[in-house]
């Protein structure tokens, strides 16, 4: 049975996927993420293109790993400091994106957010449409966009993000891992300083490297994704600051949960716990900025080990969308990438920075 898909782009139209997204859930098709028992290929980076509005031009750069990547995103902004590169791994050959943003010669190492494309999805369509560029430049981080997958039965792209119930043998944390390595021997990077974040499935793998990878990962943000690693198994070795953006009326990952996916609240409250938080989260309500009648929630356990947040943003009337507020594209009452940056900077590997 082919696997539900969780959209290639944050599209506001879904009516038609959602029927068809709904009936497959129906009818029990297995895997927390979707994933099937066949095996997976690696993806070119610039395949699948035609999902994303990026245009490029590659030129061969000084690195023969590396190719310069210039064009536009879909918000018409000029793609800058960017490069399409390829990495071994287990004998395969794996892609990203890495944007570096201008900075002095006698900088600080730069922080560094890794940002996971969602399930049929590309790191090009994930450069594309996350805003992160802008943020990368001007509060100096590094941004990195990692390539998923195929699965061989399905032809998608995909993140093997854990679970009793993943069938997926592609190794993804270890990829991140070499990535990591990799980008340390070759950038001047904060290694108390990365963060993982994701669209649906690649919100997923930000919780997987919550689980798995603690010790290199110091905060998370997921957007529409949900926790399908087992919280029996995730094995933090340090608490983590969790961040959850999510569309009350999603229909792919539903907020309340379904047979696949915990609800949202109980993923926010297993990280409470696993953080050491007390006391009852501060609630606050998100403005309607867009003027159509309906705003948000904002749910933050403060109290938590080592300055630690668990955070969690639900938009009424949003569904599995990535929200942006980008004037003459789209508007929501929050845009996601500034809300990231905001909550991610404040925290490294021991907690909040003072």
């Amino acid at each position: 049975m082919a696997p539900y898909k969780l959209n290639k782009l944050p599209h506001n139209d879904y009516a038609f996927r959602v029927i068809v997204i709904l009936g497959v859930l129906l009818t029990g098709c297995g895997g927390s993420s979707g994933q099937s028992t066949q095996p997976t290929q690696a993806l070119g980076a610039t395949s699948n293109t035609s999902s994303s509005s990026t245009t490029s031009n590659s030129t061969t750069a000084s690195n023969n790993n590396c190719s310069a990547f210039s064009g536009s995103n879909s918000f018409g902004q000029s793609i800058v400091n960017t490069q399409s590169c390829t990495l071994d791994h287990a004998d395969t050959e794996r892609e990203y994106f890495i944007h570096v943003p201008d900075v002095d010669a006698d900088s600080t190492p730069l922080p560094v957010v890794l940002s996971f494309h969602g399930y049929t999805s590309t790191a090009e369509t994930n450069l594309s449409y996350t805003g992160l560029q802008s943020f990368a430049e001007s509060e100096k981080f590094i941004a990195v966009y990692p390539q998923g997958t195929i699965l061989a039965s399905t032809g998608e792209t995909h993140w093997n993000s854990g679970g009793s119930d993943n069938k997926s043998g592609a190794d993804d944390l270890g990829f991140v891992e070499t990535l990591l390595d990799h980008l340390e021997e070759t950038q001047d990077i904060d290694t108390d300083r990365i963060y993982a974040i994701g669209m649906s499935n690649g919100g997923m793998m930000s919780y997987l490297l919550a689980c798995r990878l603690s010790q290199r990962i110091a905060a998370i943000t997921s957007v529409t994704g949900s926790m399908t690693v087992d919280s029996a198994t995730c094995t933090a070795s340090r608490p983590v600051s969790v961040m959850q953006i999510h569309g009350v009326e999603d229909r792919v990952v539903p907020f309340d949960g379904n047979g696949d996916f915990p609800s949202i609240p109980k993923t926010m409250e297993f990280w409470a716990e696993s953080n050491g938080c007390v006391g009852d989260p501060k609630e606050s309500n998100i403005s309607d900025i867009t003027g159509d009648g309906h705003g948000g929630a904002r749910t933050q356990y403060l109290d938590c080990s080592q300055g630690v947040q668990v955070d969690l943003i639900a938009l009424d009337e949003v569904g599995h969308d990535w929200p942006i507020n980008v004037e003459g594209y789209r508007a929501h009452d929050v845009h996601a990438a500034g809300e990231i940056w905001q909550f991610l900077k404040q925290f490294s590997l021991y907690g909040k920075i003072e």
